[in-house]
This record gives C-alpha cells, sequence and structure tokens, in this order.
C-alpha cells in the first residue's frame, strides 16, 4: 500500500514510524536471542528458590 495513512488504519499500529520502529527493536532483539542461545541448557544450575515468584 502507497497511502500511509491507510496503511496505518489498516494494521492499527499506530503511525507507520512507530510501527517500523517496533519492527527494528524486534529484529535487534531476535539477532541477540541467536547469540544467547536461551534454548540451550544452563551453565549452572540456579540456587534453589531462585526463579520461586512472589518472593
Amino acid at each position: 500500500e502507497t497511502d500511509v495513512l491507510k496503511l496505518e488504519k489498516a494494521i492499527s499500529g499506530g503511525q507507520i514510524e512507530e510501527v517500523i520502529q517496533q519492527a527494528e527493536n524486534e529484529l535487534t532483539l531476535a539477532r541477540k536471542m541467536l547469540e544467547w542461545k536461551p534454548w540451550e541448557p544452563l551453565v549452572q544450575e540456579p540456587t534453589p528458590g531462585q526463579w520461586k515468584w512472589p518472593i
């Protein structure tokens, strides 16, 4: 779509500049996640109760 107003209305995500910024932020996070590899096992077991919520 070339009409910015129509595009903003169609995606209901705010101004197109905000949508672009959000997409860039998500791409940055995705690249960091590839580096961090959070899907791999922990290097060290957490201390007991470390992830207990609420405290």
